[in-house]
């Protein structure tokens, strides 16, 4: 299984909540699969006053970098992210 696969690292740092986040989203293919898992994750800890908390600070800064690398490409196409 993919996503399994991808699931081999365990990031210095970020507390277990936030290690799966970022797990999860490493297997994702595009900007628009990143972006909506980014928001769903985020109503999820806001709606459980998390906001202060590392997964959300966390999925923020994702967030802008995901934004920015779609900003930077001239179609859409380019803009996708496979990683």
């Amino acid at each position: 299984d993919e996503e399994k696969s991808m699931n081999i690292n365990n990031y210095p740092g970020l507390n277990d909540k936030s290690n799966n986040i970022l797990n999860r989203l490493l297997v994702l293919r595009n900007t628009d699969e990143i972006l909506e898992y980014i928001d769903e994750q985020k109503h999820v800890l806001s709606k459980s006053k998390q906001s202060s908390q590392q997964p959300y600070i966390m999925l923020l800064i994702v967030e802008q970098i995901v934004r920015n690398f779609a900003r930077w490409s001239l179609s859409k196409e380019e803009s996708e992210l496979t990683i």
